[in-house]
Order: structure tokens, then C-alpha cells, then sequence
């Protein structure tokens, strides 16, 4: 008897909180998200209907992944009324309502709230579910708030049974995306190591992940480690010039950390291998500046001024204005002034020619900010 009393208080909740939805919906003001999120729903009235509802969300969904709105959210709503506990089915009604109106940038607000309200009502119904996590996200995204969005996403990572489901590793690449385009490199580490967990061959993943890590990067293994992400990227797309160039940029960074802790095996051994990549890059990017240049930058950590000189000037025969490469030979000329060092390099034109045509290639093709400018002109001066 109690326990059909209590079944009987949950169905008048439950039909009372429909009504005053209902009444919501009636007047002049749309019911907001919070009061949505509020709802009560009744469970199926049967284990029939819960396997036709379920059966009727998998058909919801595919019309979603095809961008078929109007259909996802007939048969969403469909399953709805078979199981109004459908956390799934309330998430495909959430984001088709959402996708409806993709030919709007930003999306109406209303649409946005709709479709919020149902994303917060199936969240509230499964939190552990990762497509309903991923769509609630996304929709909290895209009203602009990236920081909530993220929040969202890495809740529903910490409470759900890690596994290598397709759906885990489109919520953690959604999450390393958000965490991203926030400047999160810590979290979106941990995010983009669990999508890559699932997939590895996903390139962009690893090139952010590189970035991540060389950004944040204290230690040599921590630069080492970038230079290995980017070249897992480099490896899965050949003709991708921002990886190779970063491999040997990650390693020069290695090699600068190094250097800071005085381990001078640890120093030797990164510009050896940031060498090794750069001749690498010339070689299979012929055309580009960066193999070239980058190699003159080793050669001169090293102190092997002839041979950096030389990649210097392979460089300005690709390209006579990349005003990295006019710096670089600007200090080698500077340096081949001390005649007391018979190892230094014979450089043909001065120092202040040098300067000189590098402010010309940052007048035509800009590059430098104002202050560095001035240092330049000031140099320059120094040498007329």
C-alpha cells in the first residue's frame, strides 16, 4: 500500500511539474533553462515501450548524424513519449533543435535556451552518459561560455568507467578543444592523451598536444616530448612543413633547458638530433626557407659559425627577405669582426648592410614591433 502511495505522490509531481510547464510554455515568456532542467519525468509504463523508445533513438540519431533536423526531433520526441526518462533521446531532441537553426550565427537565443533545457534535463538523467555529456557541452559552448563547456565535458570524464568507446574520445577531443582555444595546455593535455588513447592517428591531436607541451615546458624531457608529438604528426602528415619545423624548434627548446641546468651531454645531444630533423626538413620541404635557416641556428649555438653562415646563405637563396635568416647573418657579420678568431667566417657584407637590408625586408613585409625596430636603427647607426 505504501509503496503504490508513493508511486501515486510521484505521478501527481511528476504531472504537476508538466502542467506548470505547460503554463510556462503558454504564456507571453518561454519557460527559462533552470525551470526546464527542473522537470520530473515518469519512467516508461513498460519494458515494451522502453525497447521501442530505444529502438526509436537510435533512428533519432541517425537522422542527426545525416543533419537531418526535423527528422531527429520527430522521432526524438516520438521516444519521448514512450520513455520520458530517455536521457538519449532528450540529448538527439536537444541537438537537433539546436542544429535546426545552423544557418544562424549566433543561434537565436531562444533556440539556445530550448535547446539547453532538454541538454540540462538528460544530463540530469544520465551524468555518466558521454553522448549526453558531449551534447549538453556543445550546446553550453556554443552560447559562448567555453569555460562551463569544458567543466561540463571533464565532469562526466571523471564520474564515467573509463573505456576506449568512440563516444569517451569524442567528448575528451571536444574537451582538449575547449581547453585549447582557452590557453588550458595542462588540461587540454590530459584531454588530448585520452582521445589519442583512442586514436592515434589523429594528427592534429598530436600537432596540439606538441604545442601544449613545448609551451609549457620547464624541463628538457618536457620539450623532448613535444618534439616527439610533433613528429607523430609530421610522420601521419608528410607534407605538413609546421610540424617538421616544430620538431627541430621543440628540440632547440630542449637544448635551451638543458643548457640552463649545466648538463652540457644533455645540451650536445638535443642540437645533434635538432640538426638531424632540420636537414631532414630541407629535404623533404627543398623549397621552404625553414630547413635551411634552422640548421644555420644550430650551427651557431654550436658555435660552428662557418657552417651556419653557409645554411644562411642557402636560405637567402630561397628566399633574399626572410628577416630571420637577415638577422642571423647580421650577427654572424658582426661576429666575424674579431679578427682574433681565425674560426669565424669572412663575411662579405658588414654588419650595418646587414641591418640594413633586414629593416628593408620588415618595411615591405613587416615582423618586427616598434622597439625592435629602434634597437636596429640604433646598430645600424653604429655601423655607417
Amino acid at each position: 500500500m505504501m509503496q503504490r502511495m508513493r508511486s501515486l505522490s510521484f505521478a501527481a509531481s511528476a504531472a504537476l511539474a508538466a502542467s506548470l510547464y505547460a503554463l510556462a510554455a503558454c504564456s507571453s515568456a518561454a519557460p527559462s533553462v533552470e525551470q526546464m532542467a527542473a522537470r520530473e519525468f515518469a519512467a516508461a509504463s513498460s519494458p515494451e515501450d522502453e525497447a521501442e523508445s530505444t529502438r526509436l533513438t537510435s533512428i533519432a540519431r541517425a537522422h542527426l548524424d545525416s543533419s537531418e533536423f526535423d527528422s531527429a526531433m520527430d522521432e526524438a520526441r516520438d521516444a519521448l513519449q514512450l520513455d520520458p526518462r530517455n536521457a538519449r533521446a532528450r540529448a538527439v531532441l536537444a541537438a537537433a533543435i539546436l542544429g535546426g537553426s545552423k544557418d544562424e550565427t549566433p543561434p537565436p537565443l531562444a533556440v539556445l535556451s530550448e535547446a539547453e533545457g532538454e541538454s540540462r534535463s538528460a544530463l540530469g538523467l544520465a551524468q555518466k552518459d558521454c553522448f549526453v555529456a558531449l551534447v549538453h557541452a556543445r550546446i553550453v559552448a556554443a552560447s559562448g561560455h567555453l569555460s562551463a563547456a569544458l567543466a561540463a565535458a571533464e565532469s562526466c570524464l571523471q564520474q564515467a568507467v573509463p573505456d576506449a568507446s568512440a563516444e569517451r574520445a569524442q567528448l575528451a577531443a571536444a574537451a582538449a578543444d575547449w581547453a585549447f582555444e582557452l590557453g588550458e595546455d595542462r588540461r587540454a593535455i590530459a584531454r588530448l592523451r585520452d582521445h589519442l588513447d583512442f586514436d592515434p592517428n589523429d594528427a592534429r591531436a598530436h600537432h596540439r598536444l606538441g604545442s601544449c607541451l613545448l609551451r609549457i615546458a620547464q624541463d628538457p624531457a618536457d620539450a623532448l616530448a613535444a618534439s616527439k608529438a610533433f613528429a607523430h604528426c609530421a610522420e601521419l602528415d608528410p607534407k605538413d612543413l609546421d610540424a617538421q619545423r616544430a620538431v627541430v624548434v621543440s628540440m632547440l627548446r630542449a637544448s635551451e633547458l638543458a643548457a640552463k641546468k649545466g648538463t652540457a651531454a644533455a645540451v650536445a645531444s638535443a642540437l645533434a638530433d635538432a640538426l638531424a630533423a632540420a636537414v631532414a626538413l630541407e629535404q623533404r620541404f627543398p623549397k621552404s626557407v625553414e630547413g635551411p635557416y634552422l640548421q644555420g641556428v644550430v650551427y651557431q649555438r654550436r658555435r660552428e659559425f662557418a657552417q651556419a653562415a653557409a645554411s644562411y646563405q642557402r636560405a637567402l637563396a630561397i628566399n633574399q627577405e626572410h628577416l630571420p635568416t637577415l638577422l642571423a647573418m647580421a650577427e654572424v657579420a658582426l661576429l666575424s669582426n674579431d679578427a682574433s678568431n681565425e674560426s669565424l667566417p669572412k663575411v662579405t657584407l658588414t654588419p650595418g648592410e646587414w641591418i640594413r637590408r633586414a629593416l628593408g625586408a620588415d618595411a615591405k613585409n613587416g615582423g618586427l614591433d616598434e622597439k625592435e625596430r629602434g634597437k636596429l636603427r640604433a646598430l645600424e647607426a653604429n655601423w655607417k
